[in-house]
């Protein structure tokens, strides 16, 4: 299904796809139908495809390699944006030891950007946090106390739910919000929809011409909205009603899954 709910213009104009993972390309480790082929027959046809994920527990080869695994298509890893690359980005500079809340590949991309990955929060000068599988009252008690105690606190982002096959489960945004309330400092947040994510993209980007994929209207759609760019809603992950996404929120396109992207630019053969 292709509803276009809003006048997109022509679409021959975008040149680039910037694309959700979760939900839009794949499910725990299942690829969704048709991904694979969606993706390469753009790709193909010229079109530059931008992997931008709010998943801090992917860094960009990791991505590369599960989309090449599940999918067949075989991106560029300088098309690869994961939160917890920005993350680290954005703190470059400012800080060298960090104590994390979040995965073993979230903590080893701040040890490939060259900081101090502490196993404890005494001396750390900032806390980030990010979805954790193995999160433990004491990460949580550490983060806490190195919060209070002045270090920066910085979210790869503030997603509320993760999709499943099983159905949502926490996102990351529930730790964050757990540790927000638990020192009352709010967090610095790196992700979609937020500036500094949306920098990282437009440098990725061939042009302003762009439209956005992703299935979670509080980040995907209102990344796209903040910077006047077009936007498509997958109903295959996170929001399976548009009926219930925010008036301001509300996608220029709807699908029910991304193979359905290909008769939105090359018409269908029926």
């Amino acid at each position: 299904m292709v509803e276009v709910v809003a006048d997109v213009g022509d679409l021959s104009n975008v040149d680039t796809i910037v694309c959700d993972l979760d939900g839009v390309i794949y499910i725990d480790g299942e690829e969704l139908d048709g991904a694979g082929e969606a993706l390469v027959t753009l790709s193909d046809a010229g079109y530059r495809i931008v992997f931008v994920t709010n998943n801090s527990m992917k860094t960009p080869r990791s991505v590369v390699n599960l989309v090449a695994c599940l999918t067949g298509y075989q991106a560029n890893i300088n098309d690869v944006i994961t939160s917890s690359m920005v993350t680290a980005e954005a703190l470059s500079g400012r800080v060298d030891r960090v104590y994390i809340v979040g995965s073993s590949q979230l903590k080893a991309e701040f040890d490939r950007y060259g900081f101090e990955v502490l196993e404890n929060h005494e001396n750390a000068e900032a806390v980030v946090v990010g979805l954790d599988f193995d999160l433990t009252y004491d990460s949580l008690a550490r983060a806490t106390l190195a919060i209070r105690s002045g270090a920066l606190f910085y979210a790869t982002n503030a997603d509320a739910s993760y999709p499943t096959s099983m159905g949502l489960k926490p996102g990351g945004g529930a730790i964050v919000a757990a540790l927000e309330i638990a020192t009352g400092v709010p967090p610095v947040i790196c992700g979609k929809p937020h500036r500094m994510m949306r920098e990282i993209v437009k440098k990725r980007s061939v042009s302003q011409e762009i439209l956005v994929v992703g299935d979670q209207p509080s980040t995907d759609m209102a990344m796209g909205k903040a910077e006047g760019w077009r936007t498509c809603l997958v109903l295959s992950g996170v929001t399976q009603d548009v009926a219930l996404v925010p008036t301001h929120l509300k996608p220029d396109i709807v699908l029910d899954s991304f193979i359905d992207i290909v008769p939105l630019f090359f018409g269908s053969d029926d």
